[in-house]
């Protein structure tokens, strides 16, 4: 009986141990900008949590009740670069990225060309009807 007790002691203890590891408190924030200095609107993704969010109106960005962890932030924009930054984090810890510049992303577009004709005639293929009437004044 004893060793059934003791056992069971063990096993709670390693599984209490498991979930104390496994607390999910930590943070990540930061506020995202563009090459201009105005408040971008961009999509922050932990890679291997996957876990994603966006910035508020004013740039910001939270990312909470996360674990411990090492992973890599992918941060995305249209119109601009994305930026790839590794981050390691504590159980317990706010990490605080600060203010992040994205770079404007140029992309040539292809050519488009127009072409056009001057008609030399006053051919038209639509049809035209009307009436005219006449108005008395009294």
């Amino acid at each position: 009986m004893a060793t059934k007790s003791n056992i069971f002691f063990i096993l709670s203890l390693l599984f209490s141990v498991n979930v104390i590891a496994q607390k999910k408190d930590a943070t990540i924030k930061g506020k995202i900008v563009t090459s201009d200095g105005n408040a971008a609107y961009a999509t922050i993704q932990l890679k291997n949590l996957e876990t994603i969010t966006g910035t508020d109106n004013n740039g910001e960005f939270i990312l909470q009740n996360l674990p411990a962890l090492k992973d890599s932030i992918i941060i995305t924009s249209i119109g601009s670069q994305s930026i790839t930054l590794a981050i390691t984090l504590e159980r317990g810890e706010t990490k605080d990225l600060g203010i992040i510049n994205l770079n404007t992303k140029i992309i040539q577009l292809r050519d488009v060309e127009i072409t056009g004709r001057v008609a030399k005639s006053y051919k038209s293929d639509y049809s035209y009807f009307s009436t005219k009437t006449e108005t008395q004044s009294v």
